[in-house]
């Protein structure tokens, strides 16, 4: 069972089906093609993997309607299965970024994520900053990517030396993302070095 977060309302994703917790949250059920929609006030964004392609590799489409009837597409690679959709605030601007987040098929399951910032009429990948100066240390991927009060969360377990990629040891390590100074910020109580 997976997880999908969008604009804080939740969807449960089982076997390819969607049971809809929320309007705000949907996925396409006429076709094969993986289709997510978020909502934030006026705004709306379609983020999808073509039908033709595997969902572990290959590209996403992402539409964004805005309010004033402005509307951009872009397309761009992808490395990984896309897990959550967001429209959120970041910069407290009063637009709403376009959040992407993926994670790559595997044990690790090693997450990434995207972020789109309106500019003009058109949508603008920012630059994604890597997590903590001292390179992530305990770090072995199963990424959590959130959306709360209008900050990106990413929170991963932190392995000590020897411990089972089931079993992680050391933790959890905690950052949220500032898009001001394209940064990750570590949450000062959580555990950012292997004990």
């Amino acid at each position: 069972m997976r997880k999908i977060k969008v604009s804080r309302q939740v969807c449960w994703a089982v076997a390819g089906l969607a049971l809809i917790a929320s309007s705000s949250c949907t996925r396409a059920s006429d076709s094969t093609e993986q289709t997510f929609t978020a909502r934030d006030g006026g705004t709306v964004a379609r983020v999808s993997i073509p039908d033709s392609e595997p969902r572990s590799l290959g590209t996403y489409r992402a539409e964004v309607t805005w309010p004033d009837g402005t509307q951009a597409t872009m397309q761009t690679a992808r490395d990984g299965m896309i897990d959550t959709v967001w429209l959120a605030d970041l910069d407290g601007d009063g637009t709403p970024e376009l959040v992407v987040a993926t994670s790559v098929v595997g044990s690790g399951a090693y997450g990434d994520v995207q972020v789109y910032h309106r500019t003009g009429g058109t949508l603008t990948g920012l630059a994604m900053p890597p997590v903590g100066d001292d390179g992530a240390p305990g770090y072995m991927g199963h990424d959590v990517f959130s959306v709360r009060d209008g900050r990106l969360f990413r929170t991963y377990p932190v392995y000590r030396e020897g411990d089972a990629n089931a079993e992680p040891t050391g933790g959890e390590a905690v950052f949220w993302y500032s898009l001001a100074d394209s940064t990750w910020v570590r949450q000062p109580d959580s555990a950012t070095t292997p004990p």
